[in-house]
């Protein structure tokens, strides 16, 4: 699972869906620490963050203390040794440079994770602007063979024929979610699922039925493109959500641009 809702034990007010990588950020600003708790839907409770082995070595990786003892302070093992002669050698401490080496992930141990949050927040900060020019073009191809109707509602001011243009409200959602995506809203990010899943059936419906195997083909690469580039935060799965969406819609753009639409997307009258 990729979001998560959030919140501290003394409130019930709820934040999110935030990725792995948009909490890593919180962790660092110091906004939410190991007793954050997070909604685990598989347990169906809400569990602190310290507590979950995924998010235990991503967002809080152990690192080791380095632990200063002066010279002249006295121990038990000291006295032990000037009373019986004996010599003991004892290992040497962790060296600093490997502490701050660990620290900024540029060890063996360290390096994996370090390169998985950076692959997480720059898959974060590409998806919102890309995922908004996707919808854009969504929008644009549901609402471009209404131009007419929609011009004579305006001057006619005849609201209520809307009724009769059912794809133009999607047109119309769908720029919502280009804006929220623009804005960078992600609490709207399952309701994109939602849409693509929608979306998804219904072109893959309609494809078959008519046999415009084109349309099928866009829908589903977009719809897919959409759904995937939500739910991953890996870049290489990113990108090829980001090429299946801009791909799919702008075929659809195209199509609508071509008149292939009037019909499918016109008024229903």
């Amino acid at each position: 699972m990729s979001d998560f809702y959030i919140r501290e034990r003394d409130t019930e007010e709820t934040r999110g869906p935030y990725t792995v990588g948009k909490l890593a950020t919180l962790v660092e600003s110091g906004q939410i620490d190991k007793a954050t708790l997070y909604y685990d839907e598989q347990k169906s409770a809400w569990l602190p963050l310290g507590d979950s082995a995924q998010f235990a070595e991503v967002l809080f990786p152990e690192r080791r203390k380095l632990s200063l003892r002066s010279e002249a302070e006295p121990t038990e093992k000291a006295d032990k040794e000037k009373a019986t002669g004996a010599v003991s050698v004892e290992a040497p401490g962790p060296d600093v440079s490997e502490m701050l080496a660990a620290a900024e992930g540029r060890t063996e141990d360290t390096r994996h994770l370090k390169k998985r949050q950076r692959s997480a927040e720059a898959a974060a900060r590409y998806l919102c602007p890309v995922m908004g020019l996707a919808f854009v073009m969504s929008g644009f191809s549901l609402l471009y063979p209404n131009l007419d109707f929609l011009l004579e509602l305006f001057v006619n001011r005849q609201w209520g024929n809307l009724l009769q243009a059912p794809f133009v409200w999607f047109g119309v959602v769908d720029l919502f979610i280009a804006l929220c995506c623009f804005l960078a809203v992600t609490e709207i990010f399952p309701f994109v699922r939602a849409r693509a899943a929608l979306g998804f059936g219904f072109g893959l419906y309609v494809g078959w039925a008519t046999g415009d195997s084109l349309y099928l083909l866009a829908m589903v690469i977009a719809m897919v493109g959409a759904w995937l580039a939500t739910c991953t935060q890996r870049m290489g799965l990113m990108l090829i959500a980001f090429m299946g969406m801009l791909a799919g819609f702008g075929l659809l753009t195209w199509m609508a641009l071509s008149g292939r639409f009037e019909i499918l997307y016109g008024p229903l009258n």
